[in-house]
């Protein structure tokens, strides 16, 4: 068991202002399963269950957001607390002699189960993993995790060393492995940065930014006598997926007009808000990768950077498509720049 006391802590800084608010909606709903992620994985071929754990036991020493937890109790500041230490929220269950209905059953109930499970933020790790075995070489891999410890990107570069670092396991010598010898730029890096910034100055960029807009775009899908008599609006999701003949006439057109396909789909979005809401002027938030280049290994840190800035877009029928385009991109350039508040 790790030592739970002084000894067991790496790291006390602060939160930056994305963490604060998932943890305000975190603790203010708890029981809603808000900002709780999961990704589920189908893996075929030989595994040993024991060694696929040692290999997450690495990758949590390797990564401290995988070893954070926060505090808000009796602080001025909520902080964010790394243990040098924890042991794995690790379930494996054997079903491989189960019919496959009854495995389906079984992992969607996990997966279920897991989700609205509300995390304690202030005892890490704010992860859980399960295993399951479905046949001699099947298995389900459900990863769960409160999402004011990692973003999407961070995800991603976990996973890479997760299967890495089991892949160096499998071999003759897999000590010392590279990967566990050199930690990763740290988390607690970029919030220093993030502190020492221009705070006043970034206010200014965003006071002159939305100096125009006069109000909030209302899309005519929810009357405000719904909304303002107290009663639930509904919403629903919707997904679209783009085959790959659209997805490389996005891809030319784009490069036609000399800007990213992010910028046209967000300008296709802005042109889509201004005309159900018959408004020039649109707000709509745009999240960010938040990875300020000028931090050293930026690119290779884990935890969370995202944030949500807000767009004031102008739309009008006079304004030429590849102009326009060209100028909302260098404006969205800007205000990542300037998207750390």
């Amino acid at each position: 068991m790790p030592n739970k006391g002084v000894k067991n802590v790496e790291a006390v800084f602060p939160l930056t202002p994305m963490q604060e608010g998932m943890l305000f909606h975190s603790l203010y709903e708890p029981e809603a399963g808000l900002y709780v992620e999961q990704i589920r994985l189908s893996l075929e071929g030989r595994l040993d269950e024991q060694q696929f754990k040692r290999a997450w036991e690495k990758v949590v020493l390797r990564h401290p957001p995988l070893r954070t937890l926060f505090l808000w109790k009796k602080q001025k500041q909520a902080l964010q607390v790394v243990r040098r230490q924890v042991d794995l929220d690790w379930t494996f269950v054997n079903a491989r002699e189960k019919s496959h209905e009854t495995c389906e059953a079984l992992i969607q109930k996990t997966s279920q189960e897991s989700r609205v499970n509300a995390f304690n933020l202030s005892k890490a790790p704010l992860s859980r993993w399960h295993l399951i075995q479905t046949g001699d070489e099947k298995w389900e891999f459900v990863w769960t995790w409160h999402h004011a410890i990692l973003d999407g990107w961070s995800v991603s570069l976990i996973l890479k060393d997760a299967s890495q670092i089991y892949s160096q396991q499998q071999t003759d010598h897999p000590d010392p492995s590279p990967l566990t010898d050199s930690a990763p730029a740290q988390f607690r890096d970029y919030v220093q940065w993030l502190q020492n910034r221009d705070s006043n100055a970034l206010q200014d960029y965003w006071a002159q930014r939305l100096a125009d807009l006069s109000e909030v775009t209302r899309l005519p899908l929810v009357s405000s006598a719904q909304t303002n008599t107290g009663q639930t609006a509904q919403w629903d999701d919707l997904f679209v997926t783009l085959d790959e003949p659209h997805s490389e006439a996005i891809a030319a057109f784009a490069r036609r007009h000399r800007v990213t396909a992010n910028t046209l789909l967000q300008g296709a979005w802005a042109l889509a808000m201004s005309w159900f809401s018959q408004n020039r002027n649109v707000l709509y938030g745009v999240t960010i990768s938040g990875r300020p280049p000028l931090i050293d290994g930026i690119e290779s840190m884990t935890g969370l950077f995202i944030n949500t800035i807000p767009a004031l877009t102008h739309c009008a029928d006079s304004d030429r498509l590849e102009a326009w385009l060209q100028q909302l991109q260098s404006t969205n350039l800007q205000s990542e720049e300037n998207g750390f508040l």
